[in-house]
């Protein structure tokens, strides 16, 4: 998968997994005529000759930069706002795309806890630090709020932390409905969250990620209302997200499989027997069920928001 700075290009397959925004002809997914042996698509919108792209030596014309100027003007909004239910071959991973993380340094109290941060991304420009910290306050209140152990919330923000950064706009593969996750907790497809909400559409998501500072808040809220939603519903729901019967298959090691309402109270085998990194492992296997376990960090990022919030 190679980033093309307009659209990510699928090498195994031969083509973009994301169509032309400037519309270009019949087939808006191939590459460079499906001639690249002669031609590259350095930018994602448009071919060149591959001997005139090398040629550092070679100014741009005034068409050259004339192009370059209209398309982010206006080539560029039309992409972000575009979403499709495409079918080419993406990732199987539920994770956005990212670089091997480092250590995430421990946070410090903020006074932002009411205030949520969200942009439409793929991961490749993430919030700030200040800017995590303070959706991740945000969601240990309202899970506070829903009855949620501090154990249990703790190692929720380290899955999501690791899925999404706190950015409820996250896409894995930018605007694609049925293929790859999105927000938070990077459900795949996204149509498992956006079809919760009725009328709610992949464009609606976008306008609320990069809207007004009440519009994140409703984006965040209807996030977190969704995720208590699927994970407590009964089982045989269509909603139900939560599945212990199947968390052996997912990954999970430990001794025995948990309800959510064992994983919301905060313990394992029994009431006080509190492992946060554990239970960061149960909410893996049990719900998120990502491809791409990263357990060692799930739990880091789990026992470091528990050292945080535990005495508030």
């Amino acid at each position: 998968m190679y980033f093309a700075q307009a659209r990510f290009y699928d090498a195994g397959n031969r083509t973009f997994i994301s169509r032309d925004p400037a519309k270009d002809g019949l087939n808006w997914y191939k590459y460079v005529a499906n001639n690249p042996k002669t031609f590259v698509d350095p930018m994602g919108l448009w071919y060149v000759n591959e001997e005139k792209s090398s040629d550092t030596d070679k100014e741009d014309t005034v068409w050259d930069k004339v192009g370059k100027v209209l398309t982010y003007v206006f080539l560029w909004p039309l992409m972000l706002s575009g979403c499709s239910a495409q079918d080419n071959t993406s990732p199987t991973s539920t994770q956005t795309p990212t670089s091997t993380p480092s250590p995430s340094p421990k946070p410090t109290p903020t006074s932002n806890s009411e205030k949520v941060y969200a942009h439409v991304s793929t991961d490749t420009d993430r919030l700030s630090d200040d800017e995590q910290k303070s959706n991740a306050e945000y969601i240990n209140n309202y899970l506070d709020e829903e009855g949620w152990s501090k154990e249990a919330i703790s190692a929720t923000l380290g899955n999501i932390e690791r899925e999404s950064h706190f950015n409820p706009g996250v896409w894995q593969n930018l605007n694609n409905t049925t293929q790859g996750g999105y927000g938070l907790v990077q459900w795949d497809p996204a149509t498992k969250f956006l079809s919760y909400f009725e009328n709610f559409s992949c464009e609606d998501a976008n306008t609320l990620a990069d809207g007004s500072t009440a519009d994140k808040k409703n984006l965040m809220d209807k996030q977190l209302e969704y995720l208590v939603a699927s994970a407590s519903a009964p089982a045989g729901s269509d909603v139900r997200q939560w599945f212990e019967g199947s968390a052996r298959a997912n990954g999970y090691t430990g001794e025995r499989t948990y309800s959510f309402e064992q994983f919301k109270q905060g313990y394992l085998d029994k009431p006080g027997n509190t492992t946060v990194s554990e239970l960061a492992k149960v909410f893996e296997t049990h719900y998120e069920r990502a491809s791409a376990k990263a357990f060692d960090e799930r739990t880091s990022n789990a026992e470091k928001w528990y050292e945080y919030f535990k005495d508030r």
